[in-house]
């Protein structure tokens, strides 16, 4: 970031969609289903030598929100399946999935956590929750 130059291309195994750098210099990005639209996945890279560090399996949704906490511990995610809403709460470290939220009726759109890292925020079309990110619970 410094020069603005280029330092390294990671390759993956399916399209990248969005990434967050954690605060240890690591990235977590995520990746759409080569084989259907409608499954997301989660990956997490070291960018100094591209090595892959985790990746989830694939969900049986689409990830269309995502957002790691300020200290990148937790990361969240949001979608919709066939089933209804989803939100997910992600152990950065192992990928390990945590407590998952639930209560939304509409698809989620944006998340964010707050400041502390200790709560999450969702919205949807018509309301916004908030979640206790180590829990899950409202």
């Amino acid at each position: 970031l410094e020069t603005g130059k280029f330092a390294r291309r990671i390759a993956a195994d399916a399209p990248v969609r969005a990434v967050h750098y954690l605060p240890d210099g690591t990235v977590v990005g995520v990746v759409d289903s080569l084989t259907s639209y409608v499954r997301s996945g989660l990956r997490r890279w070291r960018p100094a030598d591209g090595e892959l560090l985790w990746s989830s399996a694939e969900v049986d949704h689409p990830i269309r929100a995502f957002a790691a906490t300020p200290d990148g511990a937790v990361l969240a995610s949001g979608g919709w399946g066939d089933w209804g809403v989803v939100v997910t709460l992600w152990d950065a470290e192992t990928g390990k999935v945590r407590p998952r939220p639930d209560g939304h009726a509409k698809a989620i759109h944006s998340l964010a956590f707050s400041a502390d890292g200790k709560t999450v925020r969702t919205a949807d079309e018509t309301e916004m929750r908030g979640w206790d990110a180590a829990t899950g619970r409202p």
